[in-house]
């Protein structure tokens, strides 16, 4: 899950869009104009899924998403529909809850360890729970696999108990959306440039775009 946002002719549009992920490949299969700059909200995100759920079967699979889509209420909806997550999470959000829960480290000391490994994939894992009897949860600490970004350490929230490297080998999937979005805004499909003035016209548009898109991915037009 991610969301895409840009401004024409005085009009704001931000899709918050739900992507399944099959052989490498982000697909959308539902988005909603938020309509607004920003984080969404954790009642859009919410709404977003109770829409998927009515049309898809989503059990068993495991949600995506960067750091904007955290909260401690929307931690806890995908798991009580039957989905697990890996979520990136900001630098300090639930520390002291964190750190209550962790014997003889704090995430501070956690987080240099990590830092000063000479290993490229060094990660910790550690469990905890977000509410005093609350699903079990795992933070991961690792160092960014990406030798150019600009955090060099990330910080992912999991429902799923596997080794903290398949925790971010698996979360690395997730930049396939942002190759959709570039699909979507470019390289022919130019959806951001299109001007149309209605709700129902830009929904329309949205669906258009969207289906020419996988079209092209079942065609192998797109590289």
């Amino acid at each position: 899950m991610d969301g895409t946002s840009w401004e024409r002719n005085g009009l704001t549009q931000h899709y918050l869009t739900l992507c399944v992920l099959y052989q490498r490949v982000a697909t959308p299969i539902l988005w909603t104009d938020l309509a607004y700059f920003g984080s969404s909200s954790q009642q859009d995100r919410k709404a977003l899924f109770v829409q998927a759920l009515e049309h898809f079967n989503l059990r068993g699979m495991v949600l995506l998403a960067d750091r904007e889509y955290i909260g401690k209420e929307w931690f806890n909806f995908p798991s009580t529909n039957g989905i697990d997550f890996v979520i990136r999470s900001r630098d300090k959000n639930y520390f002291d809850l964190i750190d209550k829960q962790i014997e003889g480290f704090t995430l501070s000391d956690l987080i240099a360890k990590v830092r000063r490994s000479g290993k490229p994939n060094k990660a910790i894992k550690k469990h905890f729970r977000l509410t005093p009897g609350g699903a079990q949860l795992w933070l991961v600490i690792a160092r960014n696999p990406c030798p150019d970004a600009k955090d060099k350490f990330m910080l992912l929230i999991t429902s799923v108990d596997q080794t903290a490297y398949q925790t971010v080998h698996g979360y690395l999937k997730r930049w396939q959306i942002e190759h959709d979005f570039k699909q979507l805004k470019s390289n022919g499909f130019a959806l951001e440039k299109l001007n149309l003035g209605s709700t129902e016209r830009r929904r329309l548009l949205m669906a258009v775009v969207v289906l020419a898109y996988v079209i092209s991915v079942v065609e192998c037009l797109i590289d």
